[in-house]
């Protein structure tokens, strides 16, 4: 990892991005897999990997994904009372099911999403708690009902491997393990509930996605073997995921926008597909509201945002409006806050077993 000046400017060359492309392929490709696509040494390749883990650059872990039991993502837009815009953000990042927390526009705004794990939960927050919250002046939740998938990949490392190297983790990858979000996709069949041991397995991956199997069945009392094929088997019904949380400074995107199009229904989906393919956005979803296209997007800096905004969006056809928003203190991701140059776990949720 170069670094200049100081610990507040770390930027990853491009042998750290290329571990982390090789990572959206399959999370917990081992070191001796990633050492072969990478041709280099394993140590070299934990090294790094460590040295990335260590100062918060890169988080790799497990979410549950509600969507496959009628439970949809919602897109919070929060208006703080006078002074509160700082407290209500750190408020929501608090909540173990709301991610993506972040003040806008100099605190005049606090975004969110939030994955309800319940009905009840849902109405109990969206309804009671945060309405009658001080720090509240105004509360819009919409609902992300489809989500395109960013082929692309992780902002800062799409050219991070040559073709040689990339077919070579393709080769290698397992599938089951691939960063990907499966908001998109429906489940595989009748999605069971997860038991006790699930969850437990969940909690050990949520707290580091690249835990060995050996020590997650220690934790659960299992054989690794059952905990990989019960792994595969909450992959397979859309149930869990893998992600991969990334400070973004630190691969050279210092500026986070987010995006609120409208479009015609005609022209929804083409538009869609079109800014998943930019570069610069790790997100973008259908959403219900005035904007029926919500975007997360990281620039370098000013003239970038005038060359997405003039060049990209200018290349679609079928937006009528946009509303272009700064993020002017992102808080938290899907699942580590932001501390300082880089980023620090989120605890996981107590299990029951």
């Amino acid at each position: 990892m170069e670094r200049r000046h100081s610990e507040k400017s770390i930027v990853l060359d491009r042998l750290d991005r290329g571990i982390l492309r090789a990572l959206t392929y399959d999370a917990r490709l081992s070191f001796a897999a990633l050492a072969d696509a990478l041709s280099i040494s394993e140590q070299t390749v934990k090294r790094r990997y460590d040295a990335m883990v260590r100062s918060g650059m890169a988080r790799v872990f497990v979410m549950e994904n509600m969507q496959v039991v009628g439970l949809p993502r919602w897109y919070l837009r929060l208006r703080p009372s006078p002074g509160e815009a700082r407290h209500l953000a750190d408020l929501l990042a608090a909540h173990q099911d709301i991610s993506w927390v972040g003040e806008v526009s100099g605190g005049t705004e606090v975004v969110a999403i939030y994955r309800p794990q319940s009905e009840s939960a849902r109405d109990d927050l969206l309804r009671d708690r945060l309405p009658r919250t001080a720090a509240v002046a105004e509360l819009q939740a919409h609902s992300l009902v489809f989500r395109y998938p960013c082929d692309r990949g992780m902002p800062g490392t799409h050219d991070a491997l040559d073709e040689a190297q990339e077919a070579r983790v393709r080769e290698l990858a397992d599938p089951a393990h691939r960063v990907v979000d499966l908001l998109d996709q429906p489940p595989a069949g009748a999605t069971a509930p997860l038991d006790g041991i699930d969850r437990g397995i969940v909690a050990e991956l949520e707290r580091d996605g690249r835990t060995p199997y050996a020590a997650v069945a220690r934790a659960v009392g299992i054989s690794p073997a059952r905990v990989s094929q019960r792994v595969a088997a909450m992959v397979r019904a859309g149930r869990l995921h893998f992600d991969l949380d990334l400070s973004m400074p630190a691969l050279g995107y210092g500026q986070y926008m987010q995006l609120y199009l409208s479009c015609a229904p005609s022209a929804v989906d083409r538009a869609g597909r079109a800014l998943a393919r930019a570069e610069e956005v790790p997100f973008v979803g259908m959403a219900t509201g005035p904007a029926n296209l919500i975007a997360s997007a990281v620039f370098r800096d000013d003239l970038h945002v005038h060359e997405f905004v003039t060049g990209t969006l200018g290349g679609i056809h079928g937006i009528t409006s946009m509303e272009l928003v700064p993020v002017t203190r992102p808080v938290k991701l899907a699942r580590s806050f932001h501390a300082g140059a880089g980023l620090s776990p989120v605890p996981p949720a107590r299990v029951t077993r």
